[in-house]
Order: C-alpha cells, then sequence, then structure tokens
C-alpha cells in the first residue's frame, strides 16, 4: 500500500499558514470558533445568526438519566 500524498493547503482559520492537506492546522478550527463566539458577543447569539441564515432551529439533543 502507497502512502497517501498531502497537498499542502492554506489554513482556513485565516492564519495564511499551510497546512498538510486538512482545512486547519491542529487547534486553529477552535480558535477560529472562539474568534467567531468573541465576535458576535456568544454561543446564543451565534446561535440566533444561524438559525437565521439556513432557515432552520439548532436542536440540541437532551441527555436523559434514563427516567
Amino acid at each position: 500500500m502507497m502512502p497517501r500524498k498531502f497537498t499542502p493547503k492554506l489554513c482556513a482559520c485565516g492564519c495564511n499558514e499551510m497546512t498538510k492537506g486538512g482545512e486547519f492546522l491542529p487547534g486553529h478550527d477552535v480558535r477560529l470558533l472562539g474568534a467567531i463566539v468573541r465576535r458576535v458577543g456568544g454561543v446564543a447569539k451565534l446561535r440566533v445568526i444561524v438559525e437565521i441564515a439556513i432557515n432552520d432551529v439548532i436542536v440540541v439533543n437532551q441527555i436523559t438519566n434514563g427516567d
């Protein structure tokens, strides 16, 4: 089996660094998400923005204790 060849590309976070083929450098997805959350004013506000953009409600599955 031949090793996979990776095509370097720019990190999607906007840092202008090259990945080894993935969308983000390690940890940069979290850095981008944090920057977005801070910019819009919190996770709840981000949820509203996304729900408006996709014209749908985001449902979080609730964890039950077996009752």
